[in-house]
């Protein structure tokens, strides 16, 4: 019997395992919103396939909302020193009778009101034209946590995005899918504010590429850097 315990003994001191810096296990950290939190009337708005068919209150109430925001922004600029370039070019794109692509504009995100107030360099015309304004996305953990908001967000074209949830989620299907009906969606890829030194970029997230992948498959989208 002795002699067994000590034959086992050393077998196992001779091949036991060696761990050296085991790998932590990282814990699952669930995403700090869901998309159930939501009101459902304001879901049914971003849910593929797009129903396409606005109510009458709503499209006017919608209009109203992104023509006033971008008034107030227009306001705002006029009392700041800013300089715009190629706003014709841009114009012209977007107005383009024969245009196939749907429109990504892409920005840095330096403050929290960069969107709407970028748009105050836009024509009255444009801002009270719902069919040609942007769609952004924005964080629904911000932008959808009461019922106000969420109708507000909503009818300003704001996209319910979930961080954390991954790129396959209803908010980036129905950006893929106003794309592809020729759409304008605006996109901040840091998923941030933040005010870099030298204008340095952080790394963008990884839902921009699947929207640019899957969007407009035969005709590709065109990309515009603001």
């Amino acid at each position: 019997g002795l002699l067994t315990t000590v034959a086992f003994g050393a077998t196992y001191w001779y091949y036991k395992p060696v761990v050296t810096n085991p790998t932590p296990i990282t814990p699952y950290i669930p995403p700090p919103f869901v998309w159930e939190k939501i009101p459902k009337p304001v879901l049914k708005r971003f849910t593929v396939p797009i129903n396409e068919d606005m109510s009458t209150g709503w499209s006017m109430t919608s209009t109203v909302i992104i023509g006033i925001t971008g008034l107030l922004a227009k306001g705002f600029l006029h009392l700041s020193h800013y300089k715009v370039y190629n706003l014709d070019r841009f114009l012209n794109i977007l107005y383009d009778p024969n245009r196939k692509k749907g429109i990504v504009t892409v920005s840095n995100h330096e403050s929290v009101l960069d969107d709407p107030l970028l748009w105050g360099v836009l024509p009255i015309k444009t801002l009270f034209s719902i069919q040609n304004m942007r769609w952004t996305l924005g964080a629904a953990d911000i932008c959808f946590t009461s019922i106000f908001k969420s109708f507000f967000f909503a009818l300003g074209q704001t996209i319910p995005t979930i961080r954390g949830a991954g790129i396959y989620q209803p908010g980036v299907d129905f950006a893929i899918q106003k794309l592809n009906k020729n759409g304008w969606i605006h996109v901040f890829p840091e998923s941030k504010v933040t005010q870099q030194p030298d204008y340095e970029m952080i790394r963008f997230k990884w839902g921009i590429g699947r929207i640019l992948m899957d969007s407009c498959e035969e005709e590709g989208v065109i990309v515009i850097p603001i």
